[in-house]
Parts: structure tokens; sequence; C-alpha cells
């Protein structure tokens, strides 16, 4: 039983550390990506 729940747990902290890059990548994206959305906006 209680391998069975370290399992779980482990997969639970992995599927959210994965969730935290993802969201911390497309942060990071979003924060580079505004300059080049404004320019071209300012063109229009």
């Amino acid at each position: 039983m209680y391998q069975i729940l370290i399992i779980q747990q482990t997969e639970v902290k992995m599927k959210l550390s994965d969730e935290l890059k993802s969201k911390n990548i497309n942060f990071k994206n979003r924060i580079v990506m505004p300059p080049m959305a404004t320019a071209k906006a300012d063109k229009n």
C-alpha cells in the first residue's frame, strides 16, 4: 500500500512540475512577444 501511495505522490509532483515549467515557458514567451505584436499594431 505504501509503495503505491509513494508512486502516486511522485506522479502528481511530476505533473505539477511539468505544468509549472510549461506555464513559465508560456509566460516568458508572452514577455518576449509583445514588442513584436505592438510593432505590428503600430504599422496598422
